[in-house]
């Protein structure tokens, strides 16, 4: 590494994350601790969901010979969360884990 590749880098992401780039930064406080988060980051996962909606028929999931666009997983995903809060009593908004491969 030479003595001016931190420098273009601090360059690099100074540009990118200036006030109007795309992935601008703000100043937040999580649990106590001030540090920076990105403006225009969905706030949880389902805005997550709801902005890959954009990509609605673009492939999301592969795995093996299976392929599931951004619109069947958050098809999926909210059948999901239907099932837990009718069938299985879990409140609606509760946070759940999932553990999977």
């Amino acid at each position: 590494m030479t003595d001016s590749e931190p420098l273009r880098h601090e360059a690099a992401r100074a540009a990118i994350s200036a006030p109007g780039e795309p992935y601008e930064l703000h100043e937040v406080e999580v649990r106590g601790v001030r540090m920076d988060a990105f403006v225009h980051s969905p706030a949880n996962l389902g805005e997550l969901y709801e902005q890959s909606l954009a990509h609605a028929d673009r492939d999301f999931l592969v795995y093996e010979g299976e392929r599931l666009t951004f619109a069947e997983t958050h098809g999926r995903a909210a059948a999901r969360a239907i099932c837990l809060v009718e069938e299985s009593g879990v409140p609606e908004g509760a946070r759940v884990a999932i553990a999977m491969r």
